[in-house]
């Protein structure tokens, strides 16, 4: 089993390693794609029950079953995140990805007018995702008799005022849209786990 030496400063400024002996089953990162000796890298295939005995002994088939007789699955830890076990998760867990609810409110109406002047944005009350230049705007639509819209412009001498409402969760935090998942600021490392 291989030795990890983790070292620190202690209460009085001086320098102190502790070394630690791995157990077959812990998982360990590497900065390379190659795992190291006595190591297999994390990404659930399916291994031997006999050449990894001791391995299989501590997992089990909580990772998969393989082929139900000869093989067994590696955890795995391909392109996810960990999440340390507690109260709403327990080991071995997938969760799906997911986002906090985005919320807002806006207080807007319509009504015809024949003035030709807008009306002011600051007669708008707003908040949360709805909050921000440009969201939101006032046009006037003219239509005929039968509801149909004629025309769109910023003012008119009759018609109908519309408010227009546009969502952009960026204006709320600039995170949004700045990656396809929830990605924090990473660095990607191998996962393996112990063997022998």
């Amino acid at each position: 089993m291989p030795d990890i030496e983790s070292y620190g400063v202690d209460e009085y400024g001086q320098s102190s390693g502790v070394r630690s002996r791995s157990r077959v089953g812990d998982i360990v990162f590497s900065p390379r794609a190659t795992p190291r000796a006595g190591t297999l890298v994390c990404d659930g295939s399916a291994v031997s029950r006999q050449t990894y005995k001791e391995l299989f002994d501590f997992l089990g088939v909580s990772c998969g079953a393989g082929d139900g007789e000869t093989t067994f699955n590696l955890p795995d830890l391909r392109d996810v995140w960990i999440l340390c076990a507690g109260t709403e998760h327990e080991a071995g867990d997938r969760v799906a990805e997911g986002l906090p609810n985005l919320t807002g409110q806006i207080q807007a109406r319509n009504y015809s007018n024949n003035s030709g002047s807008p009306m002011p944005p600051n007669n708008i009350v707003d908040s949360g995702v709805y909050n921000g230049a440009g969201l939101i705007s006032t046009e006037f639509q003219s239509g005929d008799e039968w509801g149909d819209v004629l025309s769109t412009g910023t003012s008119n001498t009759t018609g109908q005022r519309t408010t227009v409402l546009r969502f952009n969760a960026q204006n709320d935090n600039d995170i949004y849209g700045a990656s396809d998942h929830v990605t924090p600021k990473s660095v990607v490392l191998t996962p393996c786990i112990i063997y022998e």
